[in-house]
Parts: C-alpha cells; structure tokens; sequence
C-alpha cells in the first residue's frame, strides 16, 4: 500500500511540475511573482494525495450475496486438513511463529529513514549556521546594521529573527553595488523568503525519495532569486549595473548553505536571473497563460479524483465473509466481523484481527500467513483458503446445522474427558521424532507440517535437553476438545495440547515447559 501511494503522489507530481513549469514561463516575462506558483507546486505533490488519501470514498450500495454453503461430504479428507499450527518455544515459553517482513512494511521503514535523514541534515544545517552566526561581528553598511562575517554571503539568514549577511569584501566595491547588494538582501528580509524556503524543505522532507520535489525545490529557490531582481529593478535599479553586481559577486561567492537564500547563486543559474531581467516585458495574457491556469485547475482536481489506494477506496462487505469454515471434521474456524475488521479464532480461542489486502484476502498480523476466500459463480464465499508454511489449506464454508452437528461432536469429547483413540501414541509418536530430528511429517497435517519444520531446530533442542520420556499423565479434555497430557522426561516436564482428526492425523499441536 506504501508502494501504491508512492506511485500515486509521484505522478501527481508529475503533473504539478509540468503546469509550473508552464505557468512560470507566462507569468515571468510579464514581471509576476513565480516563486508562489512553485511552492504550490510542491504542496500540490505532496498534501493533495494526502488529502484524497483521507477523503471519504464515495458511497456505494453494496448488498451482501447469499450465503453458500457445501454439503458435509465436501469436507477435504481428513489426511489433507490442517489448521495453523501451534507450538510454544521451550526456551522462552512465548509463542513462536515464522514471520517476514513485508514489501509494503520495508518500504514505510526506508521512507521514514529518508525524511529522517532530510530533517537531521536540516537541523544540522541550521544549527551549524546558527553557531557560526554568533561569532560574526555586527557593522554599518549605507545605514544598516549588517552582520559582517569575511567568507559568508551576502545572504539572509534566521528564520524567526533573520539577519542580512554580507562578507567583508562588500566594503572593497563601490557605493553603487553596496546599494544594490544590500537592496537585494533587504527584498528578501521584507518578502520573508528564509520562511518561505523552510516551508519548501519541510515539503521535500515528507517525500525525500521523489526526485521531482528536489526539482521543485531547485527551481522555487530560482524563482526566489528571480522575484527578488523584480522587487529591486522596480525600485529603480539600473538593470545594466545590476547585472554587473550579480557578476561580481558570482566571481567573489562564498558558497552560502542550501538552507539560506543568497543573491550569489551557481553561474548555470546566473544566465537565466540575467537573462529575465534584461528580456523586455510582455503585457496582456496569452492563450498559453489560460492553458496553464486550466492544467493548474486539473492537477488540483486528479489529485483528488485519481484512484485513491485500496485502503482508502469502499470497504468490502465484511459480513459475507462471517462464518464457520472446516479445516477438518474436528477443526473449525469462525471468521467474524469486530469493530469494523474480521478476526478468526479457532475453537474457542481469543480472535485475532486480519487486515484487509487484495480482493478477498486478509493478512494476520505479525505472522506471515493470510486467508483467501473463493466465491462462486452467484459471488457468493463458498470456502477459505489459508496460506502459511508454504502450503495452501482450503476449508470449505458450512451451514449452520453442520456446525451444529460438529460442535455437538467435540461437547460431548469434551464431556467424556477421556483421551481420544490414539491420542497418546501419536503424541509418543511425536516426541520421539522430534527428539530424534526426524519427525514424522505424515502424521502431521499440512500446516502443522510447515510450521514444525520452520521450528524443528529449536525444538529438537528442547527435546534433547528434557531427555528419554518416563511418564504421560492425561489431564482431561480443555475447553476447545484438545487432549492435554503431562509428560515427565528425565530432566524435567513438559505439557502437551493437541488434537486429531478421526484418523489420527495431528492437527494441532501446543506444547510448554513444566507441569
């Protein structure tokens, strides 16, 4: 989803760069402002994506479709039906389970590490200009208080209090380039421009791998410039002597921050600050003028009616995916709808919340596994298939009565308290193997299969340390129909849940330290 909106906010900003680009050319030679019609490029790129990420989708009229069940000899065989599996690690007694980290989680982390690193690159900056401006001394130049450092400027630096900067040199040329350079600086003091490219590096900050805000970023500083040279020829400034004075300081530069707006800017840009300033004016509005204007108008309105990403477009119906779904005659998922998301819990287990990805399918949190259900040809949800351990588990959908049947099944298991028919020798049967390091994968469902082989190292240490089985003590029947067992080893005790399906397949497993 991460990757998704990317892709979304960098065409948005495709679009804002080339209206810009546009509007900037019309509205340049008629003397107008540009560096506005940059920054509002760079919002554009960035906070309206955000907002249609936000905005409410358009309501639509959704009615569930019937609901399909299948009848009980669909049921899978019970030699294919699994459940996730369920272990407990020995060594810390938490749950474990194989996790991966997701493309869309990757991406979230190196987009955050990214502005991140803008924002620390800022402050740094900042604070290292802060530092060197405590130590610049304080003189008069034509009337102002200028700070005076001898390799700094001339620049405008601060944010909240900023001061015009002008080097030492400043006093070697003539009063007419003093006048024009600190008329420069001053039009920048007064037009608040240091604020005005802190809000452009913020913007940048928020999407730092868009290659097309630092273009934006480029030009508006460029846009700055140009609009300061119009605000300082307006005042009457001849334009031959300041263009000379542009020279004279590109040659004497003393490399100002990013972060500061300064009159010396590289020589690639000097030809085009010379040049706008000498070209004549046009006057009136040109066809191109109301071609930008209207691109401009329709950046605003796809940034806001492109196709929002999934997590932003209409919810699905949650409740057609509600039910009781099999994963074995003794095995059922229940999928219910709580507080706005689906959660699935086995038996009478507390439910864990899934998250919606592509159509029809949800991933569990924290554990790479995710539930795909299947529709029929009336889009009804006919069965739901998990996928886990590298294998694919379908579990068709039942009818309440079935459920019904089923659970009375399991109540009554549980109201015997007995053990069911080889449930010792097929937990035997497991210790062995896997304090050999060779279980028995055919006694294992599919899923309990992947899952004891994601774990077999950890497990097979926990088997050798407790050591040969002495005794298996039956505990009873818990709540969910699983036998419970206490086995003593020769180094200690372990417990074990587990369950089988009516042919003595092992569908789910659970095991701790100690009695």
């Amino acid at each position: 989803m991460t990757l998704l909106y990317a892709l979304y906010l960098a065409g948005v900003s495709v679009l804002a760069t080339l209206c810009a680009s546009l509007l900037a050319r019309v509205l340049l030679p008629r003397g107008r402002a540009t560096r506005w019609v940059w920054l509002m490029a760079m919002a554009i790129s960035v906070l309206a994506p955000l907002a249609a990420w936000f905005l409410p989708a358009p309501p639509v009229a959704l009615r569930p479709p019937p609901a399909a069940y299948v009848d009980p000899a669909a049921l899978p065989a019970p030699a294919a039906a699994a459940t996730s599996a369920r272990w407990l690690d020995l060594a810390d007694a938490s749950v474990a389970t194989a996790t991966q980290p997701q493309w869309d989680t990757q991406a979230l982390r190196a987009w955050a590490a990214m502005t991140l690193a803008v924002l620390l690159w800022i402050a740094t900056t900042r604070g290292l200009v802060a530092w060197r401006r405590r130590r610049w001394p304080e003189r008069e130049l034509l009337g102002e208080r200028v700070l005076m450092p001898a390799d700094f400027g001339p620049a405008v630096v601060g944010t909240i209090a900023p001061r015009v900067v002008v080097p030492h040199w400043v006093r070697t040329l003539g009063a007419t380039q003093q006048r024009l350079i600190l008329a420069h600086e001053l039009a920048h003091l007064r037009a608040r421009d240091p604020l005005l490219l802190d809000a452009a590096l913020l913007i940048v900050a928020a999407a730092p791998w868009n290659p097309l805000l630092w273009w934006q970023l480029r030009e508006l500083r460029l846009a700055i410039e140009f609009d300061c040279d119009q605000r300082v020829l307006a005042a009457g400034a001849s334009p031959v002597d300041y263009a000379s004075t542009l020279l004279d300081c590109s040659l004497q530069r003393c490399a100002p921050f990013a972060v500061t707006t300064a009159m010396a800017e590289p020589a690639s840009t000097l030809e085009r600050r010379i040049e706008a300033m000498t070209s004549p004016r046009l006057k009136g509005w040109s066809l191109a003028a109301s071609l930008c204007l209207i691109g401009a108008a329709a950046t605003a309105i796809a940034a806001t009616t492109l196709p929002t990403p999934p997590a932003a477009a209409a919810k699905p119906d949650l409740q057609a995916y509600s039910g009781t779904y099999a994963f074995s005659p003794v095995t059922l998922l229940h999928i219910d709808v709580v507080d706005g998301h689906l959660s699935a819990a086995y038996g009478k287990t507390a439910g864990s919340a899934l998250v919606a990805g592509k159509a029809d399918e949800f991933a569990m949190q924290g554990v790479d596994a995710r539930y795909s259900f299947d529709r029929n040809k009336s889009g009804a949800i006919t069965r739901v298939v998990l996928h886990q351990n590298g294998v694919d588990t379908p579990a068709p959908r039942l009818a309440p009565e079935q459920v019904e049947s089923i659970q009375r099944g399991i109540s009554a298991h549980i109201a015997s308290q007995k053990p069911a028919p080889g449930s010792e020798k097929a937990l035997l049967h497991m210790i062995e193997g896997l304090a050999a390091g060779k279980p028995d994968y055919a006694a294992m469902s599919p899923q309990l299969a992947g899952g004891t082989r994601a774990m077999l190292s950890d497990l097979h240490k926990s088997m050798q340390a407790l050591g040969k089985v002495a005794t298996v003590d039956f505990r009873g029947v818990n709540p969910d129909g699983w036998d419970e067992f206490i086995v003593g080893h020769e180094h200690g005790k372990s417990t074990w849940q587990l369950v089988l399906d009516d042919r003595g397949v092992i569908v789910g497993a659970y095991v701790h330290e100690g009695a």
